[in-house]
């Protein structure tokens, strides 16, 4: 038994339900969140999962996969079948849930390949579709077909932010605060399929959750992610703004309380990074800090390079703290990828981390340069090695970590070469911390 694709592309049994597993282990719960699981294993064993969504899994998926018939197939190929027939099933003139989400795993496969330009185009076709359809307020009978459309909402809009803040265009889906958050992730994943809606069951207001739900707690700090992206490239084009302090301040204290207002379950501590993957859920816990630390280094980086070149400024000068907490992101978000390789469940192979690796060392890299403590200099070295480890085994799965690597190497090389200006804010600077999908040039003065 198994799954006859084409004349030339068979799947058998116990493949397809590796390859559905290990996307949801590696891939769903770090690309997006556009599907039930349980709905669609169950799809699988009654052979009712439509086959552009097995396809399109197996495509992200297959270079994860120990399965014999796929042995001697180089790892990053082993997807490449299995989209070559995926992309020929999409149907553009179906306006409908399937076509957004064979979209959005589309547009992740063209990310992973390093295709920016194709991701972006298909994940703009989403939104459109989604807007079309007015998702969240689309007619459903179960509460499953309603949480399932905030998922994929709610997705869309974060993809759109990563996506649209690399590329440093406008949006294509616009945020709306009436969107209910979907339900927290046990509910979800025990929700009955054929539980209908009821009046008893109104949607949460937006951005209230009485649940610890790592997604619901994404979505908010996503927004704020947003409006850093934005305000990185308005210091860029006006540096003389009056007003750049003030919105520094204002983002600043947006990120802590953000994390204040976390249900306590959902703090970082090693504790509930334990309980978190005790309870099947580690990888979403460990991403929800990663995003959030990425936030922090994002917003105070180039306070960095200007304490560097002012040395007169007081400890309790806003720039030095702001410079001290882009440190303090960075050792924290090495520390949490550390922990969570520790800890069974919580480790996280998604394409993106590589791009988050290579900011976070070049804040060690910082570090190793200007650092008087030799205590500070051996943790960034040690920091550095970890890092470059974690992009080493990470490279095997993904082509686009080439450019990432790429990346870091060029800055390490101007490092290196003593062009430590590298470090002050400008264009190329903030392409090198926002484009997730192409390596960087060489810096020239100009830019």
């Amino acid at each position: 038994m198994g799954f006859r694709i084409s004349p030339s592309l068979f799947i058998e049994d116990d493949l397809a339900e590796e390859l559905v597993g290990l996307y949801f282990r590696y891939v769903h719960v770090a690309f997006h969140n556009i599907f039930h699981q349980p709905s669609v294993e169950a799809g699988l064993r009654t052979r009712t999962l439509p086959t552009i969504l097995l396809l399109f899994m197996a495509s992200l998926s297959g270079r994860f996969s120990t399965h014999l018939s796929l042995a001697e197939i180089p790892i990053r190929e082993r997807g490449l079948p299995y989209w070559m027939e995926a992309e020929q099933l999409i149907d553009f003139y179906s306006t409908s849930l399937l076509t957004i989400q064979a979209c959005i795993m589309a547009a992740a496969y063209l990310s992973i390949e390093g295709d920016a330009n194709s991701e972006s185009v298909f994940l703009s076709v989403a939104c459109r579709m989604a807007l079309v359809l007015d998702l969240p307020n689309s007619a459903v009978e179960t509460r499953l077909e309603r949480d399932l459309n905030l998922r994929v909402w709610w997705s869309l809009i974060a993809v759109d932010t990563w996506s649209s803040g690399s590329h440093q265009i406008p949006r294509a889906l616009p945020v709306r605060h009436d969107v209910p958050l979907p339900m927290d992730e046990h509910a979800f994943a025990n929700v009955r399929p054929d539980e209908p809606v009821g009046d008893a069951d109104s949607p949460k207001s937006p951005f209230v959750d009485p649940e610890p739900s790592i997604f619901a707690q994404m979505i908010p700090l996503n927004q704020l992610l947003y409006r850093i992206l934005d305000f990185s490239s308005q210091v860029l084009l006006n540096p003389a703004d009056t007003n750049i302090a003030d919105g520094t301040k204002e983002l600043c204290t947006s990120l802590e309380d953000w994390y204040d207002q976390l249900p306590p379950s959902l703090k970082y501590t090693p504790e509930n990074h334990s309980l978190w993957a005790r309870k099947g859920s580690g990888r979403k816990y460990t991403i929800l800090h990663i995003n959030h630390h990425y936030a922090g280094q994002l917003l105070f980086f180039r306070f960095l390079y200007i304490c560097q070149q002012r040395s007169d400024l007081p400890a309790n000068d806003p720039r030095q703290l702001y410079a001290a907490k882009c440190k303090a992101h960075a050792a924290s978000l090495c520390e949490l990828l550390q922990r969570a390789d520790d800890t069974p469940g919580s480790e996280v192979r998604y394409p993106l981390i590589a791009h988050l690796l290579v900011v976070t060392s070049a804040i060690q890299l910082f570090t190793l340069l200007f650092s008087p403590d030799e205590e500070d200099i051996s943790r960034a070295k040690q920091r550095l090695e970890q890092n470059f480890g974690r992009l080493s085994r990470l490279r095997k799965y993904w082509p686009n970590l080439d450019a990432s690597v790429a990346k870091f190497e060029t800055f390490h090389l101007a490092c290196k070469a003593g062009e430590l200006d590298v470090f002050r804010m400008d264009r190329w600077l903030l392409e090198f911390m926002l484009d997730y999908t192409q390596g960087v040039s060489k810096r020239r003065e100009n830019d």
